[in-house]
């Protein structure tokens, strides 16, 4: 018996590297935009469709939470 790692089971993620680029880049210019709505521009732009909780789990691995987003959208109007 190994203890060495073994090959990962599961499904590979929708989301890329360069899908992570657009997604954060579309939190930098429209922060207050709903998660479904993201969701949306990903299908409408690559073709790609993932779901809300998705969206959620990426906008949280990308470092962001609705908190900071609604935050940075804030200072960004004064």
């Amino acid at each position: 018996m190994s203890l060495c790692p073994g090959k990962v089971s599961g499904k590979k993620g929708e989301l890329d590297e360069t899908r992570m680029k657009l997604l954060e880049e579309d939190l930098r210019s429209r922060p207050s935009v709903t998660y479904k709505r993201r969701a949306d521009l990903l299908y409408e732009l690559l073709g790609v469709r993932v779901g809300r909780a998705t969206v959620c789990r990426m906008v949280k691995r990308l470092g962001y939470t609705r908190k900071n987003v609604e935050i940075a959208d804030s200072e960004m109007h004064c």
